[in-house]
């Protein structure tokens, strides 16, 4: 439901600005928890906003891969991208 959203929000303006407002709206939670997690030394990101565009690119990615090639994208190898995505930002 939720991809099959985003092309709905692509032929229709108000849509498109409810996904683009919530996507605003998600990446600022993400750049929030980025700038604790640079507070607390877990992570050395100079940019959170970037990193956050980054994150949500990422889960997104994953998302579309997970969903046409679930074979190969089992919840082990997502775990696994997750873990080593994660790991990546230390």
């Amino acid at each position: 439901v939720w991809v099959s959203s985003w092309d709905a929000g692509i032929g229709d303006d108000e849509l498109g600005r409810l996904h683009g407002a919530r996507y605003v709206r998600w990446r600022g939670r993400l750049t929030g928890h980025i700038e604790t997690a640079i507070r607390l030394g877990q992570i050395s990101a100079t940019d959170p906003e970037l990193l956050a565009i980054r994150c949500a690119a990422f889960a997104h990615g994953l998302v579309v891969q997970a969903l046409f090639d679930p074979e190969l994208m089992t919840p082990e190898v997502q775990i696994r991208l997750l873990d080593e995505f994660l790991t990546s930002l230390e």
